[in-house]
């Protein structure tokens, strides 16, 4: 593994002129031929992610090694941005169609939905190129469908890297210094997990507690993990607002409907009357296709205000 490793670094470096940098590896057998392994990369950084996503020429081997390269699109989160206020009646579908036509390097674009799998006003915008998404967070904007809306930075909730050598906490196996492996449920340290004849008795290694020392559940794991930052603690505050607030602009949206005909339309139907009157000069008609050309006029605003008042 680590032959592979070397050389597909030197590859990218040599090749494309590129620091490939990587946080670590891993041989999974799981769903393999005989003979064969999987090879699972873990990039320490955006850029590097980025670089293995794209279709570049690779080598047919890699350490006299012939390999196969399978993309698993699961974009982390320095690759996405949020977008607020997105109307719950907007279509996302053909919102991401809209965006794609704007912007480069977009790989998809989903509504966010809270714990109880419940739509947000929030829009999640996965791109494969770090410089893409970083132009448009620093603009803090993005124009979609001719309409301003405001973008942040993704944050979501933190993970636990776990150890399955010795349970502890932001490291993987193979980077393990600890010589012995632990048992996830008693939390004896043996020579080989696999010979273990473990007697049951379920002791964290990390509080003493009844549960398996990686259960993600546990308060020590959870207390091991940084603290929310004020922008991801306000992510979650506006989601619960806007949840909140959702009954609430629906009907202020119904009024503004009743106003808008009540008052814009008959509006629009007097200023059209008094153009007709004005077009008419001793009888004939100034503009003889003024009739219709304000019928267009008309139908025209009626549907862009339409349009308007489903967003």
């Amino acid at each position: 593994g680590k032959r592979i490793i070397d050389e597909l670094i030197k590859f990218s470096k040599v090749n494309y002129s590129f620091d490939l940098h990587l946080s670590g590896y891993r041989m999974a057998p799981n769903r393999c031929n005989t003979n064969e392994n999987n090879l699972l990369i873990f990039v320490r950084n955006s850029r590097s992610f980025s670089f293995l996503l794209i279709d570049i020429d690779w080598p047919d081997n890699f350490g006299d090694e012939k390999f196969t390269i399978e993309r698993k699109l699961a974009i982390p989160p320095q690759l996405v941005i949020i977008i607020d206020n997105v109307s719950y009646k907007t279509n996302v579908l053909e919102m991401e169609n809209d965006i794609k036509s704007r912007y480069d390097n977009v790989v998809k674009v989903i509504r966010l939905k809270n714990k109880s799998q419940f739509d947000t006003n929030f829009v999640k915008v996965e791109f494969n190129s770090p410089k893409a998404r970083d132009d448009i967070l620093n603009k803090g904007y993005m124009t979609i469908d001719y309409i301003k809306h405001d973008v942040k930075e993704y944050l979501p909730q933190a993970s636990i890297l776990i150890c399955s050598n010795c349970m502890g906490l932001g490291h993987f196996c193979n980077q393990c210094k600890q010589t012995n492996a632990t048992c996830k449920v008693c939390s004896e340290q043996v020579k080989d997990v696999s010979t273990h004849q473990c007697q049951g008795v379920v002791k964290c290694l990390h509080c003493g507690g009844a549960h398996h020392s990686n259960d993600l559940k546990c308060m020590s794991l959870k207390n091991g993990l940084p603290k929310k930052e004020k922008n991801d603690t306000k992510i979650e505050n506006d989601i619960k607002a806007a949840q909140l607030s959702n009954g609430r602009l629906d009907g202020e949206l119904k009024h503004q409907v009743k106003v808008i005909e009540q008052l814009f339309i008959p509006v629009l139907d007097d200023i059209m009357t008094v153009l007709t009157e004005l077009n008419i000069k001793d009888g004939r008609a100034i503009d003889a296709d003024f009739r219709s050309r304000s019928g267009l006029w008309k139908s025209e605003l009626k549907a862009y205000w339409d349009k308007r008042l489903k967003l």
